[in-house]
This record gives structure tokens, C-alpha cells and sequence, in this order.
């Protein structure tokens, strides 16, 4: 083997591993972005333990009384909205309800959902990065070796510039500014 080919497998060894981490650094810091969402199950009924008092404008304040059943509109990790008497996005805490138990559980289940769509992320971004450089580090070593069997120097270095450039330029918008491990 040419001391020249052996030269650019090792950078293009160098290359994929670098591909690699990147596309798993990114994954892995993305995933920290993953919203933990509560679902609100289909009718569900809150009931409230003590009064909710709210102010719809500056002359007009609206409770809602102890024992009045509703519907959540949606449940966030220390609050719940409702709507209440035509007015929406009544913001109420989880201890103006008696279904705290309830509200716990569906918590618990958000996170664990969570947990497994970061794992889910981490996990494609390494297989995307993993699947790049294996085809650059055989679509590189075969340009390469054809190249330098040919003793084509010069077009060797252009093609390789050419090719990391488009490469480059093609990983940047896939893992770039893009977010594109989302469903």
C-alpha cells in the first residue's frame, strides 16, 4: 500500500469518528429540549377542594365554588387550566383540587413518556451519525484508493476538497440549526 492512501484512510477514519460524536453530542444535547406534555385523559373530571377566585377584568372578579366539577384544559407540573362560566385559561393549582392523586399519576407518566422520547432521540441522532460515516469513510477510502492507484495527486486533492466541502455543507443542514430528529 501507498504511504499516500494509508494517509487519507486515517483522515478518513479521523473524520467519521468525528462525525459520529458530533451527531451524538447533538442528539444528546437536544433531548434536554424534550417538553414533558401531560396528556389530559378524555373525560376527565377535576373537582375543586376549596373556592378559585379569578379577576376577568378590573371591575369583575368570578369564583368558582368548593365541589364544582370541571374539566381541566390542560395540566402543567403545578398547574391546571380551566375554563369556567364561558371564561378559558383559569389558572388553578393543584391544590385547589381534590384529585391530586390523579394529577400526580398523569405527571409520572409525562415524565417516564419523556424519558423514553429523549432516549428515542439520543438514540436516532447516533444511528443517523453512525450510517454517515460509515458511507464517508467507504465512499472516501474508495476515491481515495482509486485515486492514488491511478497516481492522480492533483485530482485527488481537488476531489477531496470538492467532497468535504458538499459534505460539509450537507451535514450542516442536517444537523444544523434544523431540528431534524422531530415527528
Amino acid at each position: 500500500m501507498k504511504p499516500t492512501f494509508v494517509l487519507l484512510v486515517i483522515i478518513h477514519i479521523l473524520e467519521a469518528v468525528g462525525i459520529i460524536w458530533y451527531s451524538v453530542s447533538t442528539s444528546i444535547y437536544g433531548s434536554k429540549y424534550i417538553a414533558k406534555v401531560i396528556q389530559v385523559p378524555e373525560n376527565m373530571v377535576l373537582t375543586t377542594a376549596n373556592d378559585i377566585s379569578y379577576s376577568v377584568d378590573r371591575e369583575k372578579e368570578i369564583t368558582v365554588p368548593a365541589g364544582t366539577e370541571i374539566t381541566p384544559d390542560y395540566i402543567f407540573s403545578d398547574r391546571v387550566y380551566i375554563t369556567y362560566d364561558g371564561y378559558g385559561h383559569i389558572s388553578a393549582n393543584w391544590d385547589d383540587f381534590v384529585e391530586q392523586d390523579k394529577l400526580e399519576e398523569l405527571e409520572n407518566i409525562a415524565s417516564q413518556e419523556r424519558i423514553n422520547n429523549q432516549k428515542e432521540y439520543v438514540l436516532r441522532g447516533s444511528v443517523i451519525g453512525v450510517c454517515v460515516s460509515v458511507c464517508w469513510l467507504i465512499i472516501g477510502t474508495v476515491i481515495s484508493y482509486l485515486l492514488t492507484k491511478k497516481e492522480s495527486l492533483n485530482v485527488l486533492v481537488f476531489i477531496l476538497i470538492a467532497v468535504h466541502l458538499i459534505v460539509g455543507l450537507l451535514f450542516f443542514l442536517i444537523f444544523g440549526p434544523v431540528n431534524y430528529l422531530s415527528k
